[in-house]
């Protein structure tokens, strides 16, 4: 991280990162997480006026994150539009339940991003690269959250659709909280990936759509 999450209510001037534990601990936690970079810094997005109720729903749940999180519930954050900020927002959630619970963490592993298209093709050279997935899917049973991205976006064998459903299965079962964004209503998803799956990533969520179009590239 180049700057702090906190630079904009750190009473500390100049600021001294090396020696700041909640900077040390917040790092921590967002490395371990394997967030994309382009994900890590504050990001103020303006709502667009379709979208204004659910960036609402989004600001509330920020604010209790941590009890979101301990409830082991689970959010569907789609649209049929490409880039129009769910993955960032799935982000600045991850980012603010690290910011609550930083405390005394002891530079664990608390929450996990997996882009699942990635995740999948990682599957393929299971043979060759077995550590590597090992390691993947024991951050994805154990993370308290995880930012499931791009959920369905390609056509997937039954084989990765029993992978995905013994993951998310797991973390359901043991009420492990999860995100999912995805291009995919309810139909499509169920189609793609199964009624099994698609029931636990779906049904047992709270379901927000966007309605904007693609704002990569421009500011807010």
């Amino acid at each position: 991280m180049e700057n702090c999450y906190f630079e904009s209510v750190c009473s500390s001037k100049p600021c001294d990162k090396a020696g700041c534990i909640r900077y040390l601990e917040f790092n921590a936690l967002i490395e371990k997480s394997k967030l994309p970079k382009r994900y890590v810094a504050y990001t103020e997005l303006t709502a667009p006026q379709v979208d204004l109720e659910a960036y609402n729903e989004l600001h509330g749940l920020q604010l209790i994150i941590d009890e979101f999180v301990l409830s082991g519930k689970q959010i569907y954050l789609w649209s049929r539009e490409c880039g129009n900020g769910k993955t960032t927002w799935a982000s600045k959630l991850l980012k603010a339940y690290f910011a609550k619970i930083w405390p005394g963490n002891q530079f664990k592993m608390r929450g996990y991003f997996v882009h699942v298209p990635t995740f999948l093709e990682r599957l393929k050279d299971n043979i060759s690269d077995k550590n590597d997935v090992n390691e993947i899917k024991a951050s994805l049973r154990n993370a308290d959250l995880v930012i499931w991205d791009d959920i369905a976006v390609k056509n997937i064998s039954e084989f990765e659709i029993g992978v995905l459903l013994h993951l998310i299965d797991y973390r359901v079962s043991n009420l492990k909280a999860n995100i999912y964004t995805s291009n995919l209503a309810k139909q499509k998803l169920e189609a793609l990936l199964g009624p099994r799956l698609a029931s636990r990533i779906y049904n047992a969520s709270k379901v927000i759509q966007f309605h904007g179009t693609d704002r990569r590239g421009k500011n807010g």
